[in-house]
């Protein structure tokens, strides 16, 4: 049995947290299946939502990782427009 994981979504560690934030679809809002946009949007929410929980380190992990994303998904896009 793995012990890092938790046995709920709260009780998750910062390590943990950090290591599945850039798994997330941060980009579910491009799908066209309502079921993947939902799914998405809900598991970004709780994320957030626990990270406004547990305070500002975790807050601001979960901004960087968003930031970093899209900021990588616009490099991604324009590369080839300059």
């Amino acid at each position: 049995m793995n012990n890092n994981k938790p046995t709920n979504f709260e009780e998750m560690s910062f390590d943990l947290f950090l290591e599945n934030l850039p798994k997330l679809d941060w980009f579910y809002n491009y799908s066209d299946d309502g079921d993947v946009y939902e799914r998405g949007r809900r598991l970004v929410a709780r994320y957030r939502k626990l990270a406004e929980d547990k305070g500002p380190k975790w807050v601001s992990a979960f901004v960087e990782e968003k930031q970093k994303a899209w900021k990588k998904e616009w490099y991604q896009k324009n590369k080839y427009h300059k």
